[in-house]
């Protein structure tokens, strides 16, 4: 697991820039986990699953069904096999 200071906007490890520094990605406005709440033990992912699954959870809300859909949600399983909800 990466430090805390270590989770914070940087390119993806293959590369790749997080989703919110993509610009077909501006029309997206991502959700947060953990959004209004204070939850009594955080779990503290990496920068790029916080960001992929929090635009995840921004296209879930649209509805939206499309190849970047698609190949977002091949990040987040790449990222964590075992997310299920991608």
């Amino acid at each position: 697991m990466p430090a805390l200071s270590s989770v914070s906007s940087s390119p993806t490890d293959d590369g790749a820039p997080l989703y919110a520094e993509r610009p077909e990605w501006n029309d997206v406005s991502p959700l947060a986990q953990y959004d209004h709440t204070n939850p009594i033990a955080p779990i503290f992912y990496s920068a790029e699953y916080k960001d992929a699954t929090d635009y995840f959870r921004g296209i879930v809300k649209t509805g939206e069904k499309s190849q970047r859909v698609l190949e977002l949600t091949e990040t987040i399983i790449r990222l964590n096999p075992a997310h299920y909800s991608a």
